[in-house]
């Protein structure tokens, strides 16, 4: 009986925490082991949407390594705030972003987008080539297209 009312507990708290945002369930995290593995949950973090904020490359790093499959961060700037930041290069390979929104990023991502190599849609419309760092991304847009892979500009 135990059991069971354990596993009613555990639903009823999935339920609720379906309804969070990615930053309330970052705050639930930190309050217990429980909540932390609930707000961890995979489904939770398949899709990603950041808009026109400064994000720590730490929750970059959690979100694809909790399995986010779609991550759009249109407008957004990744920012290092302490050293244990500096996360982007050491992003997991395995992961399974699928597609990548970069409309209007701030920054560099060349690291983000070598990161995810399984891309199936990337958007790059509205980024600045000018800062050097663009002939990156055209060698990771020829590749993504010459494997089949779609690039909205």
């Amino acid at each position: 009986m135990d059991s069971l009312l354990t596993r009613g507990y555990l639903f009823i708290l999935l339920m609720i925490f379906s309804y969070l945002n990615l930053r309330t369930l970052g705050k639930c995290a930190q309050l217990s082991q429980r909540f932390k593995n609930i707000a961890y949950y995979p489904n939770f973090w398949e899709t990603v949407v950041v808009r026109n904020r400064e994000i720590p490359a730490g929750f970059v790093k959690l979100a694809i390594t909790l399995g986010c499959k779609h991550l759009h961060l249109e407008g957004c700037t990744i920012s290092v705030i302490k050293d244990s930041d500096y996360v982007i290069h050491k992003l997991p390979k395995d992961n399974q972003v699928k597609t990548l929104n970069l409309r209007e990023y701030e920054a560099s991502c060349d690291g983000l987008m070598i990161a995810c190599r399984n891309l199936e849609k990337v958007s790059l419309s509205s980024l600045d080539f000018s800062k050097g760092q663009g002939i990156i991304f055209w060698i990771i847009a020829i590749v993504a297209i010459y494997e089949n892979q779609t690039i909205l500009a």
